[in-house]
This record gives C-alpha cells, structure tokens and sequence, in this order.
C-alpha cells in the first residue's frame, strides 16, 4: 500500500473512531460555530480528508506550523481541553496554547479582506473561555500571504448561552455552498443556478 494512501487511511480511522466515541451531553468546540445538522451528518456519513485535496494540504500545512509554534514559542501543540457548561461537556482541541496566549491557525486558499472570519473568532473564544485565558492569536495561512489577528476577549458564560440556544442549520447562510452534505440536507440554502 501507498505510504500517502496508508495516511489518508489512518486519518479516516481516526475521524470514525473519535466520532463513535463522541457522547450525547458532548458538543465540540467547531460544531458549535458551525451548521448544527452538519454534525449530525457527519457522524453517520463520515467523509474521508481525501475527498478534499485542499483539506489535506492545509492539514499538512497546519501541521508544520505548530510544530514550529512548539519549537520557537515553547508551546504546546494540539491540546484537548474541556469543560462543563450545564448539562453539556464542550471539548475541543486548541492548535497552540502557552501560559498566557491561545493560538488558532487556519489555512485558506485565500483570506478576503481584512478581518477574520466571524466563525473562526467565535472559536478562538470559546478557547480562551475553556482554559480561562484573556489574550488569544487568530493566524491565518494562505497561498499569498500570513494574517495575524489578536483576540483579547474571551467568551463568557452568557454567550456560550445564546451559542446554544441559536445553534441551527445552517448557522450562516454560507455555509451550505461548501458543505458536502448540502444535497441530503432539507435545510440546505443552496442558491438557484
């Protein structure tokens, strides 16, 4: 077998196993800023990183960032956190977290214009919320060029609150022109051709 095929592979594995361990009670930390039906569909249609080449570009992309993060800033990379919120457990899993910085790397295609996503923000929040951190780094890798953005507000109990109770599908009106469930999905906002 292919050594990038044994990859793509295990990656799978990995995703089908993590969602077959996921409990009721458990959001993950991207689920809650994303399309609330994309969640359900992907545990029971898991799709494979492969079907996306630019995915797997980026993750490979990501990956070599934090371990530089790791190296030049002491950082540790790729840490699962949790937290208790009413009757719900929120995990995630932070790119890059020192003692007082929590740090989200994204990489795109293409950033537009100058400020960073509404989504990705939210994320980066509920970050800084769950290990109690102020100061948070946004950094966005793209084909053309490096964004930094500094976050200094994490979310707070109150907007975890409204998170839930407007947590739907889709979130954004955007969402489903990218999503690969979009044509099983009776939510679906798919513009007419």
């Amino acid at each position: 077998m292919r050594i990038t095929t044994r990859y793509l592979l295990k990656r799978y594995e990995e995703t089908v196993k993590k969602l077959n361990e996921k409990k009721d009670n458990e959001i993950w930390v991207t689920e809650l800023v994303q399309c609330k039906l994309k969640s359900v569909y992907a545990k029971e249609y898991p799709i494979a990183i492969s079907d996306n080449l630019s995915l797997l570009i980026g993750e490979l992309v990501h990956r070599g960032f934090l371990e530089w993060l790791a190296k030049e800033l002491n950082a540790k990379i790729e840490v699962e956190v949790q937290r208790q919120y009413r009757d719900f457990v929120i995990k995630g899993r932070i790119d890059a977290l020192t003692d007082d910085c929590v740090y989200e790397v994204k990489y795109m295609k293409e950033h537009l214009g100058d400020e960073p996503l509404e989504h990705h923000v939210r994320q980066l929040r509920l970050y800084m919320w769950m290990v109690d951190v102020q100061h948070g780094k946004l950094i966005y890798i793209t084909n053309n060029r490096f964004c930094e953005y500094d976050v200094d507000r994490p979310i707070v109990d109150s907007d975890v609150e409204v998170l839930l109770h407007t947590w739907d599908a889709p979130r954004y009106d955007w969402e489903c022109k990218y999503c690969p469930y979009a044509f099983i999905c009776e939510k679906a906002r798919i513009p007419k051709r």
